[in-house]
C-alpha cells in the first residue's frame, strides 16, 4: 500500500471527504464488508455516509486463502450479516433522506454490493492444490 494510503486514519476520511465535498469534488468511498462487525459497520458508515455526493462501492471481503480467513468477522460467516449490513447502510442513507441509490451489479453481487452467496465458498471442501485461488 502507498504510504498516502497508509498513513490515512479512518478517524481522518469524514473530514478529507467533507473538505473536498465543500471545494466541489464528487466524494465517495470503498468499504469491505466481512472484515468488521455490523456495530463496527453502523459506525463507519454513521459517520461517512453524511460526507458523500456518490454513492460508495461496498464490496465483500473474499478470502483467498485459509490466512486471509482469520480477517473475516465471525459474524461474518452467516449470510444474515450481509442482509443486516445493507439493512444498516439503507437506514443512513434514509434518515439522511439521501436520494443517492446503490447501482445494482449483475452477477455475483446484488443492491448494495451484498451478496448473493456466502464468502469463503471453499469451506466445505477438502483442500486441494488450486484451493487457494478460487
Amino acid at each position: 500500500m502507498k504510504n498516502t494510503k497508509a498513513d490515512l486514519l479512518p478517524e481522518m476520511m469524514p473530514a478529507l471527504l467533507a473538505d473536498a465535498r465543500a471545494a466541489g469534488l464528487d466524494t465517495s468511498f470503498t468499504y469491505i464488508a466481512g472484515l468488521d462487525t455490523t456495530a463496527q459497520l453502523e459506525k463507519f458508515m454513521t459517520v461517512m455516509l453524511p460526507q458523500v455526493t456518490l454513492f460508495p462501492s461496498i464490496q465483500i471481503f473474499q478470502p483467498h486463502n485459509r490466512i486471509m480467513d482469520r480477517l473475516l468477522t465471525p459474524e461474518a460467516e452467516c449470510l444474515g450479516y450481509y442482509f443486516n449490513a445493507r439493512r444498516v447502510v439503507e437506514n443512513i442513507m434514509t434518515d439522511l433522506d439521501s436520494s443517492l441509490t446503490p447501482e445494482l451489479c449483475g452477477g455475483v453481487t446484488g443492491p448494495c454490493g451484498l451478496p448473493s452467496t456466502p464468502a469463503a465458498p471453499w469451506r466445505d471442501r477438502p483442500d486441494e492444490p488450486g484451493d487457494r485461488h478460487r
